[in-house]
Protein backbone atom coordinates (compact mmCIF):
# COMPACT_ATOMS: atom_id res chain seq x y z
CA UNK A 1 0.00 0.00 0.00
CA UNK A 2 1.29 3.44 -0.91
CA UNK A 3 0.96 6.46 1.35
CA UNK A 4 1.42 10.15 0.63
CA UNK A 5 3.82 11.79 3.09
CA UNK A 6 3.86 15.34 1.81
CA UNK A 7 2.36 17.30 -1.05
CA UNK A 8 2.82 20.74 -2.61
CA UNK A 9 0.58 22.18 -5.33
CA UNK A 10 2.11 24.16 -8.19
CA UNK A 11 0.52 25.72 -11.28
CA UNK A 12 1.47 22.66 -13.34
CA UNK A 13 0.48 19.98 -10.80
CA UNK A 14 2.04 18.54 -7.66
CA UNK A 15 5.37 17.56 -6.16
CA UNK A 16 5.55 15.37 -3.14
CA UNK A 17 6.75 12.31 -1.33
CA UNK A 18 5.14 8.93 -0.98
CA UNK A 19 6.17 5.72 0.66
CA UNK A 20 5.74 2.12 -0.26
CA UNK A 21 6.86 -0.90 1.70
CA UNK A 22 10.63 -0.39 1.33
CA UNK A 23 11.27 3.12 0.08
CA UNK A 24 10.36 6.76 0.05
CA UNK A 25 9.70 8.27 -3.39
CA UNK A 26 9.97 11.89 -4.50
CA UNK A 27 7.57 12.47 -7.40
CA UNK A 28 6.13 15.08 -9.75
CA UNK A 29 2.59 14.85 -11.12
CA UNK A 30 1.00 16.90 -13.88
CA UNK A 31 -1.85 16.42 -16.31
CA UNK A 32 0.67 14.96 -18.78
CA UNK A 33 2.50 12.46 -16.58
CA UNK A 34 3.48 11.26 -13.13
CA UNK A 35 7.22 10.79 -12.69
CA UNK A 36 9.25 9.31 -9.89
CA UNK A 37 12.17 11.70 -9.53
CA UNK A 38 14.16 9.95 -6.80
CA UNK A 39 13.86 6.98 -4.47
CA UNK A 40 15.33 6.58 -0.97
CA UNK A 41 15.71 3.36 0.96
CA UNK A 42 13.71 3.62 4.20
CA UNK A 43 16.51 1.97 6.19
CA UNK A 44 18.65 5.07 5.54
CA UNK A 45 16.49 7.08 7.99
CA UNK A 46 15.94 6.69 11.72
CA UNK A 47 12.21 7.47 11.49
CA UNK A 48 9.59 9.60 9.71
CA UNK A 49 10.72 12.83 11.44
CA UNK A 50 14.33 12.20 10.40
CA UNK A 51 13.20 11.74 6.80
CA UNK A 52 11.15 14.97 6.89
CA UNK A 53 14.06 16.90 8.37
CA UNK A 54 16.32 15.89 5.51
CA UNK A 55 13.75 16.14 2.71
CA UNK A 56 12.44 19.55 3.68
CA UNK A 57 15.02 20.95 1.26
CA UNK A 58 12.70 19.77 -1.56
CA UNK A 59 9.35 20.77 -0.07
CA UNK A 60 8.75 22.67 3.20
CA UNK A 61 8.37 20.60 6.36
CA UNK A 62 4.88 22.09 6.77
CA UNK A 63 3.81 20.37 3.52
CA UNK A 64 4.23 16.95 5.15
CA UNK A 65 1.22 15.31 6.75
CA UNK A 66 1.03 14.58 10.47
CA UNK A 67 0.38 10.95 9.55
CA UNK A 68 0.93 9.45 6.09
CA UNK A 69 -2.26 9.27 4.02
CA UNK A 70 -3.08 5.96 2.31
CA UNK A 71 -3.91 6.20 -1.38
CA UNK A 72 -5.63 3.82 -3.78
CA UNK A 73 -3.45 4.79 -6.75
CA UNK A 74 -1.05 7.58 -7.63
CA UNK A 75 -3.27 9.75 -9.83
CA UNK A 76 -4.15 13.44 -10.16
CA UNK A 77 -7.68 12.75 -8.91
CA UNK A 78 -6.32 11.06 -5.79
CA UNK A 79 -3.78 13.86 -5.20
CA UNK A 80 -6.55 16.47 -5.57
CA UNK A 81 -8.61 14.60 -2.95
CA UNK A 82 -5.72 14.41 -0.51
CA UNK A 83 -4.53 17.98 -0.99
CA UNK A 84 -7.93 19.35 0.02
CA UNK A 85 -7.99 17.52 3.39
CA UNK A 86 -8.23 20.20 6.11
CA UNK A 87 -6.08 19.93 9.20
CA UNK A 88 -3.86 17.17 7.90
CA UNK A 89 -0.74 19.26 7.39
CA UNK A 90 2.00 19.39 10.03
CA UNK A 91 2.60 22.59 11.92
CA UNK A 92 6.03 24.20 11.84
Amino acid sequence: MMKILGLMAYPYGYRGFLEDEDQYIYFRASDKQIRRLQTYDKTSFVDYDHFIGLMSRFIPATAFYKKPVAIRALSLAELDRIFKRPGAIRES
